[in-house]
């Protein structure tokens, strides 16, 4: 893994970075991944699967932390019918 990785004006290394990007994408997508399981499994089974596939995106983001970035926008828009 790289050992070190700095954002402009926010110097960090590779894996905090990976962590910290990994947990922000794990929270909005964890349940997503969990409903698409095999229900076959146990529940137990699972979260070792997804506790695995976690800690390979976190081993790939540290080691080219320069190809992932959350360029993201949410937007919110109100509308009404006149």
């Amino acid at each position: 893994m790289a050992s070190a990785f700095i954002f402009p004006g926010n110097p960090e290394s590779a894996e905090d970075y990976a962590r910290r990007f990994v947990t922000s994408m794990q929270a909005w997508s964890e349940v997503v991944f969990a409903a698409g399981l095999d229900e076959s499994r146990t529940p137990v089974q699972n979260s070792e699967i997804l506790a695995t596939f976690w800690q390979k995106c976190v081993a790939r983001v540290a080691n080219s932390p320069e190809g992932y970035a959350a360029d993201y926008v949410q937007a919110y828009m109100r509308i009404a019918k006149n």
